[in-house]
C-alpha cells in the first residue's frame, strides 16, 4: 500500500499552523481549511465531510453524554455557521467523489454547487449524484417551530466513468438506521462509526486518499484507516486536532517516527 508523504502534501503543510504525518497513513492538519486548500496543487481521491451546519442553534438538552449541552458548543465552536464551498470547488479539482452531510436549509446551494453549473462558462463538479440518509432511531425530543430532527441527509456526488458507487447490493441503500449513541468525545457533532463505514465504502475505494477539510472529533479518519484507505484531515479547533491525532494513533497502533507513546487507553 503507498504511503502519504509531506513532501507530497507541502502546498498544505506550508499554510499549517502546524501538522502530524502518523505512520505514512494519515496527515492531520491545524489550521483553516479554505486557507490551506485555496489554490491548492495536491491530488485526492475522493472528499468525505461533515461540514459546519448552517441554522440556528438553539434548544436541545445533554441527553447523550457529551459533557456540554450540544447547541451551545456548536454556537461556541462556529459549527452552526457553515461554510466556504471553495473547499468543495478545491478539493474536487482532482477528486473523483464527494460526499457531504448537510443540513435542510444548505439543500438547494449545495446540490447546485456539486450538481450544475453556477456560471453558464461553468461545467458541473460532478456528473451523477445520490442523497442519503442516516435516519436515527432515537432522535433529540426538539422541534423548535419545525419538525423533529429524526434523520440528517448526505449527498454523494461522483464522476462516470472514473468513479462509480462502491460496495455491495446490501451496502448500497441510500438509507441507513441508527442510534445516537453516548460519545466519549466532548464534541456535539460526532457521528457514528457505522454511519462512517458506509460513507468511506460508497464513496471511496481501499488504497484512495480521503480527505476531511472538517475532522472534528476524527471519525472520517477512523473508519478510512480502518477500511484500508489513506487520510488527510484538516482541523482548526487545536483541541479537535489534538482529540483526531489521539484515535487515529489508536487506530493504527502507531507510536511511530520519534512519537512517544502516550500511555493513555484509546477509545475508538
Amino acid at each position: 500500500m503507498k504511503k502519504l508523504t509531506v513532501n507530497n502534501y507541502s502546498d498544505l503543510t506550508a499554510k499549517a499552523t502546524k501538522y502530524k504525518l502518523i505512520g505514512g497513513k494519515a496527515l492531520i492538519i491545524l489550521g483553516d481549511s479554505a486557507e490551506i486548500l485555496r489554490d491548492t496543487k495536491s491530488t485526492f481521491n475522493s472528499g468525505i465531510m461533515d461540514p459546519p451546519y448552517d441554522f440556528a442553534a438553539e434548544g436541545g438538552k445533554n441527553r447523550f453524554g457529551n459533557k456540554s449541552n450540544a447547541f451551545e458548543v456548536m454556537r461556541q465552536k462556529g459549527l452552526a455557521d457553515g461554510f466556504d464551498y471553495n473547499i468543495i470547488r478545491e478539493i474536487a479539482k482532482t477528486a473523483n467523489s464527494m460526499l457531504v452531510f448537510y443540513h435542510n436549509d444548505q439543500d438547494y446551494d449545495l446540490t447546485g454547487l456539486l450538481t450544475q453549473a453556477i456560471h453558464p462558462q461553468n461545467t458541473a463538479l460532478f456528473n451523477r449524484f445520490c442523497k442519503c440518509l442516516w435516519r436515527k432511531t432515537n432522535p433529540l425530543p426538539v422541534a423548535n417551530k419545525n419538525y423533529v430532527p429524526e434523520y440528517e441527509p448526505w449527498i454523494h456526488a461522483w464522476n462516470l466513468p472514473e468513479f462509480d458507487v462502491q460496495g455491495t447490493l446490501e451496502e448500497k441503500r441510500r438509507i441507513i438506521d441508527a442510534p445516537v449513541g453516548k460519545s466519549n468525545y466532548d464534541h456535539p457533532t460526532v457521528k457514528p462509526l457505522a454511519i462512517m463505514r458506509k460513507c468511506i465504502k460508497n464513496a471511496s475505494k481501499p488504497g484512495d486518499v480521503v480527505i476531511d477539510p472538517f475532522a472534528g472529533s476524527g471519525s472520517t479518519g477512523v473508519a478510512a484507516l480502518d477500511l484500508g484507505r489513506l487520510f488527510i484531515g484538516i482541523e482548526r479547533d487545536e483541541e479537535y486536532y489534538n482529540l483526531t491525532i489521539h484515535r487515529i494513533k489508536g487506530i493504527l497502533g502507531a507510536h511511530e517516527e520519534g512519537d512517544e507513546h502516550e500511555g493513555q487507553t484509546i477509545l475508538i
